[in-house]
């Protein structure tokens, strides 16, 4: 695995590894102990993605809450969602 440290207005970590997503709940939950998250995905992203980390916060008892966006740069905007 790969580790990527950005420091920007807070430090945090960017993990780089095949396979990555079937393990985000034991990722997630070795960086915090929150047994809930919510998933933040387009409709492009999430039919391809979204089972495999729902199924990995599963695994590691956490639940999960989705919100899918519309694809494409205009639901980029807070403007959209007024």
């Amino acid at each position: 695995m790969n580790i990527i440290t950005v420091e920007a207005s807070q430090t945090y970590n960017v993990l780089i590894e095949n396979g990555l997503l079937q393990n985000a709940g034991y990722h997630i939950n070795a960086a915090c102990k929150s047994k809930r998250a919510a998933i933040i995905s387009d409709t492009n992203v999430f039919p391809i993605y979204g089972q495999t980390v729902i199924a990995s916060l599963s695994a590691h008892s956490i639940a999960c809450c989705n919100f899918i966006m519309p694809a494409g740069e205009d639901s980029k905007s807070l403007y959209y969602y007024q």
